[in-house]
């Protein structure tokens, strides 16, 4: 793997492009990006506490959404193959 530093994002120290694979690259965080992952890994279940959903709903909303989507997209086609 090749080193290479990234000036994007402060909480990003370098990434290590494979030799393999230059698709693949692997990145370590910095003191400060540690500092945030730390911070923000409450992040998920305040959310969802926040939403005053119970346990299981959240993943139900996301499928009924997703059915909605491609039903959505299933109907768009329709009309456009119908032109």
């Amino acid at each position: 793997m090749t080193e290479s530093r990234l000036s994007l994002d402060r909480q990003v120290r370098f990434a290590l492009r494979s030799a393999t694979d230059e698709r693949s690259v692997a990145v370590a965080l910095t003191v400060e990006g540690r500092d945030l992952q730390v911070r923000a890994r409450h992040m998920p279940d305040r959310m969802a506490s926040a939403t005053g959903l119970e346990i299981g709903e959240p993943a139900e909303l996301r499928c009924t959404l997703d059915r909605l989507a491609a039903a959505l997209d299933a109907a768009a086609q329709r009309q456009m193959n119908e032109k």
